[in-house]
């Protein structure tokens, strides 16, 4: 059972595959680092972003990868712009402390980061070379609109709306940390709404705090939520993402009881399939007197 009733990306792999011996034998031709601090410090300085390759031995998808991606001219082409880092968890300790510190399950997996070692996207899985190229491209977008974004706000920092961009941004970005606080600058620089973002803000705040497994502050944000926004258009997200928490606490029966207030208050909502589906999950972890 999944525990994070959270969407998961599929790793790909499950049947077994050939791999043609000449292919294995290319070279990648990519400039890899093997040191972790080395690439933060180039990422640093060439304002680029890191991406960290990591594989294992026994990976056949990792091979598949270094055979047909990343010796593409489409990959190739691209290589100027970013920090390459090449790391194997089972070998190596700066790909051993990347694997925990974001639960790297599956190989290969593809860590995009900033020169801080902030991660900014994580992807597993085999990719083709477009896909790859357009995986890398589009993160590298969302950081131009971050920077965008942080310059808005420098020009207009009490702005509400300036302060919610950014905030989104560092949320799309998967900086849950950065993302909390802008959301909770949104809510300080207008304490009456009167740029009406402040419910989006509270929600959001929320979401990130419980990104960051932060459930009890992710909590109170969701009291407050309800205090000020009892009938808001969120309200039924916010009750999703209530059940959600209490999952991870381990309140199976109050999860369950958010669920299914959810499916009794908004029966046409468009997350309903959703909520069923989650309930199927939990249910069976219910003590018996209760599943009755």
């Amino acid at each position: 059972m999944s525990r994070g009733l959270v969407i998961v990306v599929a790793v790909a792999g499950v049947a077994a595959l050939v791999i043609p011996l000449v292919l294995l034998t290319r070279s990648s031709a990519l400039p890899w680092e093997h040191d972790y601090a080395t690439a933060l410090a180039q990422a640093k300085a060439r304002n680029q972003m890191v991406v960290a390759y990591l594989h294992t031995d026994w990976c056949m998808y990792c091979k598949k990868m270094e055979a047909e991606t990343f010796p593409s001219d489409q990959v190739k082409s691209a290589a100027g712009r970013y920090v390459w880092l090449k790391l194997n968890p089972e070998k190596d300790q700066d790909g051993a402390r990347l694997r925990q510190r974001y639960g790297v399950s599956g190989y290969p997996t593809i860590l995009m980061l900033d020169g801080n070692g902030v991660r900014l996207d994580q992807v597993e899985g085999f990719m083709p070379p477009e896909t790859f190229v357009q995986a890398l491209a589009g993160v590298s977008t969302r950081v131009s609109s971050l920077e965008t974004a942080k310059a808005q706000v420098r020009q207009e920092p009490d702005s509400a709306q300036a302060r919610y961009t950014l905030a989104e941004k560092h949320l799309e970005l998967k900086d849950y940390r950065e993302a909390a606080k802008g959301f909770a600058e949104v809510i300080r620089v207008d304490p009456d709404n009167r740029q009406a973002k402040n419910e989006l803000a509270y929600y959001h705040l929320a979401l990130s705090l419980a990104s960051l497994e932060e459930y009890t502050k992710a909590q109170e944000q969701l009291d407050v939520l309800g205090k000020k926004f009892p009938d808001g258009k969120l309200a039924p997200q916010a009750t999703i993402l209530r059940g959600q928490i209490f999952y991870h606490l381990g309140e199976i029966e109050k999860a369950q009881a958010s669920f299914d207030q959810f499916l009794e208050k908004y029966p046409r909502h468009e997350n309903v399939a959703l909520v069923r589906r989650m309930l199927t999950e939990i249910v069976p972890a219910l003590p018996l007197s209760a599943a009755h």
